[in-house]
This record gives C-alpha cells, structure tokens and sequence, in this order.
C-alpha cells in the first residue's frame, strides 16, 4: 500500500493514505472552482441565483395582464406604495393602482407562496417514505381525497356550504394520510420506514 487509494461514498470522498488514515475532500468537491463565485458553496450560489430569477420572474409577471398598462405606470405604483415615491394623488387611486396593487400582486404573491408550499410538501413526503419518487398516491393521499370528493357529490353534502366538495375533499384525503400512519403504528413498523 505504497500509494494514495480513492474509494467514493454517496455522501462524500475519501482520500486513504499509505498510513491508513482516511482524510476527506468532501468540502472541496462541492465548491466552485473557477469564475465570480470561486470558492463559494454550490449550493449557496444556486440559492442566490434561484432567488434573483424569482424577483425577476415577479417584476416581470407584475406587468403582464388583459389591462394595457405601461411598464412605466406599473413600477411607479409599486415604488409609491412601498417607498412612498411619488404623487399620492394620483398614484394612490385610480383604475390603474386597483389593477396592480389589489388584482396582479396579490395573486402573484400568491402564485409563489403556492409553489414554495408544494415544494415543501414533497420534500416531506420524500423524506417520510424514503424514496425521492414519492408522489401523493404512495400513502393513498390523492385516493382519499378523490373518495371525499365523489361522495360529497353523490351524497349531496352540505354541510360545509358552497364548498362542501373542497372540505369532503380535505377529509377524506386526513382520513386516508391517517389511516396510513395508524396501520403502520399498530403492527409496529415506526411512521418513518421505508414503506415502498
């Protein structure tokens, strides 16, 4: 055993040398080698510029709509309304402020708020069922939800007003997720093994 041996692990590289001794590379694999961002993190510059192309993407999303507004007239409205930038009398009414201030940012907003939770969510269900294709119908989640859904229609529910399907829906798709939890905890496999 003369010289230097690699061997690879999934999470990190081992450099063994002639005295046995493992030393790790693994910080070095992932940073960036070359360019603006040398020596920085990978993962901190896909963060970074993840981020920068969603300020962009909002920017962009605020000046598109069915009502022909200027890009001009769109960010004066946002300026005022954050930085109070402007004349108030007529950037703090009007058709013009309503269709940016109260119809295309809030449901931008939204849009984003949206996508951040579904990200989150499949994040968990990966890590709850240990298996990175996890998907809603592993855990009968999508199955349950569908059942509340149809019978809140067949049975003419309700109870919940004019959005009886939307909650027979959500209940049926709780009932279901504990359902899968319950089995599980009751013939004594731990909620955090690998069901698939």
């Amino acid at each position: 055993m003369g010289m230097n041996m690699r061997r690879k692990d999934s999470e990190a590289t081992e450099v063994i040398s002639s005295h046995g001794k493992p030393q790790s590379v693994a910080g070095e694999a992932s940073r960036l080698a070359t360019g603006v961002f040398r020596g920085i993190p990978a993962y901190v510059c896909a963060i970074v510029v993840l981020l920068a192309v969603l300020v962009l993407s909002v920017l962009f999303a605020v000046t598109v709509g069915s009502a022909d507004l200027t890009v001009q007239e769109v960010y004066d409205i946002i300026l005022f309304e954050w930085f109070h930038i402007g004349d108030p009398a007529v950037l703090a009414q009007g058709a013009v402020h309503d269709i940016v201030w109260f119809i295309r940012l809030p449901r931008i907003v939204l849009g984003v708020a949206v996508g951040m939770g579904l990200a989150t969510v499949g994040v968990v269900m990966q890590a709850v069922v240990q298996n990175p294709l996890a998907d809603p119908y592993i855990l009968g989640i999508s199955s349950g939800a569908s059942l509340g859904a149809t019978a809140a229609i067949l049975l003419g529910i309700g109870a919940f007003g004019s959005n009886s399907v939307g909650a027979c829906a959500f209940l049926g798709h709780w009932g279901f997720l504990l359902r899968s939890f319950g089995f599980h905890t009751w013939e004594g496999v731990p909620p955090r093994s690998n069901w698939c």
